[in-house]
């Protein structure tokens, strides 16, 4: 139940909080400071398309015609910035859970593009569905 709004939360974000929380009662692995591409992951084959739609096509939509306006996620959220891409955030998702978001503006030959990266550690906290749901929702909030 949303504490804000008084409104159960979806299905699938109460799978992906009580996921992390039987990680981290077991212990939760340590951040490696490597960042993975969601390509890299394995068994991603029928997620790609969802990853694209429910993660980078939100925040391109979002901050492709002012940018540096993703820096603003910052004063919300606890992270920092980094010097990846045009624009690089790395954002705390869970406590021990860190997604690098990276924006490359628009130019005369490509359009904006965004990518979402995540540590290494993240593999021996979720499965891929996992990382797409949390993904999404770190697009949808930021």
């Amino acid at each position: 139940m949303s504490l804000s709004c008084n409104v159960a939360a979806k299905d699938f974000t109460s799978i992906l909080i009580l996921h992390y929380l039987v990680k981290k009662l077991n212990g939760l692995p340590a951040l490696t400071g490597e960042w993975l591409d969601f390509k890299t992951l394995s068994g991603i084959e029928g997620y790609k398309a969802a990853f694209r739609q429910r993660v980078i096509e939100p925040i391109v939509r979002k901050y492709g015609k002012n940018p540096e306006a993703l820096l603003s996620v910052l004063d919300r959220f606890p992270g920092k910035r980094v010097d990846q891409a045009d624009i690089g955030i790395v954002v705390k998702a869970f406590e021990g859970v860190a997604a690098m978001i990276l924006f490359w503006r628009q130019d005369e030959e490509f359009s904006a593009e965004a990518n979402m990266l995540f540590d290494r550690s993240i593999t021996h906290i979720f499965c891929t569905e996992d990382i797409v749901v949390l993904g999404g929702m770190i697009a949808g909030k930021i």
